[in-house]
């Protein structure tokens, strides 16, 4: 048998919101992927999705509403924190366990970086321009 497997069920990774003014949750989405286990032999037949991923590091979220995060895959991935609604996702091309960062430059344009690598990867930052 290929590895072991965890005994619950996913996600286990989310990205989740609440309103702080009632304390319900708004809404939840998977982040992230554990591809050990989605492609797991005793998992093959069932067609799962990301799984998330365990221990997910940290979202930032924009002034515009934005949510960036990784979820400890190899994409960096912006949801609308109003609705959950994925908006984006970039790969990587390495693994992204970390949480992303901005600035702004003198002439007003947004960058979003991500630093990726490690676990045998050489680790390098990755930018992306805002529009």
């Amino acid at each position: 048998m290929a590895g072991t497997v965890p005994i619950i069920k996913p996600p286990y990774g989310t990205l989740t919101a609440f309103d702080l003014a009632s304390g319900e949750q708004r809404w939840q989405v998977t982040v992230g992927d554990w591809a050990r286990i989605r492609n797991h032999p005793l998992f093959k037949d069932l067609g799962l999705g990301p799984v998330g991923a365990v221990g997910s590091p940290g979202p930032m979220v924009t002034a515009a509403g934005l949510v960036f995060v990784t979820g400890g895959g190899s994409a960096l991935q912006a949801f609308d924190a109003a609705s959950g609604r994925l908006l984006w996702s970039a790969e990587l091309g390495a693994f992204g366990y970390a949480v992303p960062m901005t600035y702004r430059t003198g002439d007003g344009r947004q960058f979003v970086v991500i630093a990726s690598g490690g676990d045998g990867e050489d680790g390098v930052l990755v930018a992306f321009a805002l529009p």
